[in-house]
């Protein structure tokens, strides 16, 4: 049972405004996947609006910036963007906005660096094909990723050269109000969420949201990382804000109920690890034993996210000595219970 409350807004169409509190814009962009929406927010400066994430680099989003600049805005220009971390949709029109409106764009060292080495190349396709096929995976599918890898480039706009650095802990002074960043690792490399402790609000990016867990996965850079614990440790770290804390999460609506939500997302990943212990009372691949955990038809890139979560869910069990993982240098993984 989901225990959040959805706050007392009216939702926008797509491509539309919602004020949240005077200063404090909700912007809900389109996207073309099954999740068709990401939600952005604009936070009103002296001189115009900050940019809380971008939406994907392609002909929509870039005419529903460019109306919102011309008609929406009370004639106040964009000053700068926000960007909570490297994904494709949060990510994916920065560069477009700073290049087009002259804007500096905030980021967190880590994520730009990792998606500039995206967008150069600089990633090794057959080292992706060997990972994948040690999943379990069949060559069929790789291709399709792959293939998919490679057309994602096309919805990110080249970024600017330089950037603001986001620090954890930092405080960005917008609009006469203190927003402090706080970074959690796990989702991606170094996500930034944005929080407001005069309003209580926070901008959660994907780190909370109030319907939907955010992927955690393990990927073929680090196949025997850990991202788990840290997902889990930084949800508890967000317990240390009040527990009547607006929040603004990139996907489904502005909710109340931060703390039960947390612990609801604490107590889904709890039950993963004891499902995929149970299921691992035979050597099993990261490919068959996703299919077992998420029982339903999968796309092509649901059975990645698929991969790469249980994946990250063995790896926490190995940490604590309950699974066991067994191959050689070029067989699947297999994973069984000790």
């Amino acid at each position: 049972m989901n225990a959040v409350i959805a706050a007392d807004f009216q939702q926008p169409e797509a491509g539309e405004l919602q004020e949240i509190r005077p200063g404090v814009l909700w912007l809900r962009m389109p996207l073309p996947f099954a999740l068709d929406h990401i939600n952005l927010y604009l936070l009103r400066e002296a001189q115009g609006w900050a940019v809380v994430d971008c939406g994907l680099y392609n002909p929509e989003t870039v005419e529903i910036w460019s109306r919102l600049v011309a008609e929406a805005l009370d004639g106040l220009p964009l000053t700068r963007v926000i960007v909570t971390h490297s994904h494709v949709d949060h990510i994916g029109a920065a560069g477009w906005l700073c290049q087009t409106f002259d804007l500096p764009l905030f980021i967190s060292s880590a994520e730009f660096s990792h998606i500039r080495a995206f967008m150069q190349g600089e990633y090794d396709p057959q080292a992706l094909e060997t990972f994948y096929l040690r999943l379990g995976m069949e060559p069929e599918l790789i291709g399709g990723l792959l293939k998919m890898f490679s057309g994602m480039r096309n919805l990110i706009s080249d970024l600017p050269q330089g950037f603001h650095s986001l620090e954890h802990d930092m405080s960005l002074q917008i609009g006469g109000q203190h927003w402090q960043v706080i970074h959690s690792r796990g989702h991606t490399i170094c996500h930034s969420s944005l929080y407001n402790p005069e309003e209580k609000i926070l901008i959660s990016g994907d780190q909370v949201l109030p319907r939907i867990s955010s992927n955690v996965s393990v990927g073929h850079q680090a196949p025997d990382a850990n991202p788990l614990q840290c997902w889990l440790e930084a949800l508890h770290q967000l317990k240390q804000l009040p527990a009547d804390t607006l929040t603004l999460p990139a996907h489904n609506f502005p909710f109340l109920g931060l703390h039960k939500r947390l612990d609801e997302l604490i107590r889904g990943h709890q039950d993963d690890l004891t499902k995929i212990a149970g299921l691992c009372q035979e050597p099993l691949t990261v490919m068959a034993l996703a299919e077992k955990v998420y029982q339903r038809e999968l796309g092509l890139l649901d059975k990645l996210l698929a991969c790469g979560e249980t994946l990250a869910h063995l790896n926490f069990l190995q940490a604590e000595g309950r699974v066991r993982q067994s191959a050689d240098a070029e067989s699947p993984f297999l994973f069984s219970a000790v």
